[in-house]
Parts: structure tokens; C-alpha cells; sequence
């Protein structure tokens, strides 16, 4: 008797911590998908950014400009299965259906688009630049013959993003006596 005692208590307690790891297991790996999600959007436009094309400042192409909710980049794509989207691509970052895409755009029809994150409602945009006085932020990047230091993306007011765009360096204006 007292063996099937101490024997019942070792299977409960094996038992027992089955079960929390089974639990454990369940609420991490719920976890884990949209924080990969995440991890491979910041990944992906972190390669787009920091491969934007250096535009010449006498040239009305822009590398990167805003209309309405839309962005739109010209990058380097590199090397890519499909040749259209080899090297210098031009794409446009959009909500569409719900979900926050980025369409590769080539002659039409030709199209890809990746789908970066979904159950997305809402974005905004912040662009830090030299200002005349120091840093600026602006929430729109039209009209502007260079490209901002920075990009910040918001989706759904509150999942933030932030990316570092290439280009030349140049100094910061530091604000102080002259």
C-alpha cells in the first residue's frame, strides 16, 4: 500500500508538470508568431531602406515621396528569382484588404506584392531630416529633392518601426550661439 501511495504521488507530480508544459508550450508558441511577423517586417523593410537609391538633387525622380497613406521608394532589390525585380526597383508601401503590403512595381500588369503584416487599419509616416534649426520631423515627404536620415512607420497607432534610410551623410546643424 504504501508503494502504490508514493507511486500515485510521483505519477501526479510527473503528471502535473506534463501538463504545464503542454500549457507553456501553447502560450509561447501564440506568442511567438506575431512577434516573428514583426521581426521579419522590420528585417525586410530594413533591407529596403537601407538600399533606397541616391537621387540626384537636380533630378525630378524622387527615391522616396508620400501620397495620401501611400509610400513610395525606389530601391536596389539586388539579385531576385524573378529578373524584373532585379536591382533598381520602385515599390509602394500601402494598406490593401487590411493587410500592410509592399507592391514591387514594374510595367503593368507585372506586379509582386509581399505582404509584410496583417489586420492592419491604419499607418503614419515620420520622416527626421536637418532642419534649418536642427532636427525635423515632418509627417509627409513630398517636394523634397533628397531623402530623410529616418523613416518611422506606425501601424495601427501603436506597432512602430523604425528604419534608417541611406544616403550621403552629412553634418547635423547643432542649435547654440553663432
Amino acid at each position: 500500500m504504501i508503494g502504490f501511495a508514493i507511486m500515485s504521488i510521483v505519477l501526479g507530480v510527473i503528471f502535473s508538470s506534463l501538463y504545464q508544459e503542454t500549457i507553456l508550450k501553447t502560450k509561447i508558441g501564440k506568442m511567438e508568431k506575431p512577434v516573428m511577423a514583426q521581426i521579419e517586417m522590420q528585417q525586410r523593410l530594413d533591407r529596403v531602406f537601407a538600399n533606397i537609391i541616391l537621387q540626384d538633387p537636380q533630378s525630378n525622380n524622387k527615391a522616396i515621396y508620400t501620397s495620401g497613406k501611400n509610400l513610395y521608394i525606389s530601391f536596389d532589390n539586388g539579385i531576385d528569382p524573378e529578373p524584373l525585380f532585379c536591382d533598381e526597383v520602385k515599390g509602394v508601401l500601402s494598406i490593401e484588404k487590411g493587410n500592410f503590403v509592399l507592391t514591387l512595381l514594374e510595367e503593368e500588369p507585372t506586379a509582386r506584392k509581399i505582404t509584410l503584416r496583417e489586420n492592419v487599419s491604419s499607418v503614419s509616416y515620420e520622416f527626421l531630416t536637418n532642419g534649418k534649426i536642427g532636427i525635423e520631423s515632418l509627417s509627409n515627404w513630398k517636394d523634397k529633392n533628397y531623402s530623410p536620415s529616418y523613416v518611422k512607420i506606425t501601424l495601427n497607432g501603436n506597432e512602430e518601426y523604425a528604419f534608417w534610410v541611406n544616403r550621403p551623410s552629412e553634418g547635423i546643424p547643432l542649435r547654440g550661439k553663432g
